[in-house]
């Protein structure tokens, strides 16, 4: 693996260039762009210690996305030699990329049927703010009272589990016979709106009173409105709810 260096505002790579690596910022902030040129917009801020460009380990298909330096930024670059050698080699290290390309994989699938729609009137765009808060005593030990403002997506949500392949960025401890999946939801964006995606739930999850996930039929992701939303884990009971404010 190699290693690159990178001034502030220097594209990384553009949308629609070839993929053949994925990389890892080691130093830095990576700014992940949606569009070109001057109308491309930040959908995502990057730190140290997170993958991007994943999808190159897999195919050589074209970059969905660009990314650009914030910062001066250095990345490791691994192409699939690489990837290959490291599971050999180094199989804890390889974890963290499995993991990547397991939540992005999830999202493709999850993204390939329409959303449960909400009234075109409240949709929330893909630019507003959101923050988590507890809504029942299952969550509260969970999110801080002030809530948890999410800063980057996708925002994963799941059981707290020992298992290597799962990646939350809010994990709660359930007990048998569990009513939250190990990769439960995530918040999530699709073009300009923001919704919420099942990860491969086993009860799935109701959003403002609509049930998605947790069967082979259901709708897998529902649109997030402005102004206050309801989730509820499993199919029913009131254990591990969360409200979610979305605001522009």
């Amino acid at each position: 693996m190699e290693r690159q260096t990178f001034a502030d505002g220097d594209i990384i790579f553009n949308e629609g260039d070839r993929s053949e690596s994925a990389y890892v910022i080691e130093s830095g902030k990576v700014a992940i762009l949606d569009g070109h040129g001057k109308a491309a917009s930040t959908i995502a801020t990057l730190e140290a210690g997170e993958i991007f460009g994943e999808m190159g380990l897999i195919d050589e298909m074209p970059r969905s996305r660009g990314a650009c330096a914030v910062g001066d930024v250095v990345l490791k670059t691994m192409d699939q030699e690489d990837f290959v050698r490291l599971l050999r080699e180094a199989p804890d290290e390889s974890l963290r990329y499995i993991r990547t390309l397991f939540d992005r994989l999830r999202s493709l699938g999850a993204t390939t049927s329409e959303p449960v729609a909400t009234d075109p009137n409240q949709i929330a765009p893909a630019n507003a703010s959101i923050t988590v808060f507890a809504d029942s005593k299952g969550t509260s030990p969970y999110v801080p009272s002030q809530g948890i403002r999410v800063r980057r997506l996708p925002f994963n949500v799941g059981r707290r589990s020992r298992d290597p392949l799962c990646r939350n960025d809010l994990e709660i401890l359930d007990d048998k016979p569990f009513t939250v999946s190990r990769d439960h939801f995530a918040i999530d964006r699709k073009g300009q709106q923001l919704l919420i995606r099942d990860r491969g739930s086993y009860l799935g999850l109701r959003v403002n009173g609509q049930h998605i996930g947790g069967g082979l039929y259901n709708a897998r992701s529902c649109e997030l409105k402005l102004g206050e939303n309801t989730v509820v884990l499993g199919k029913r009971g009131d254990t591990f709810c969360l409200k979610l404010v979305v605001e522009t």
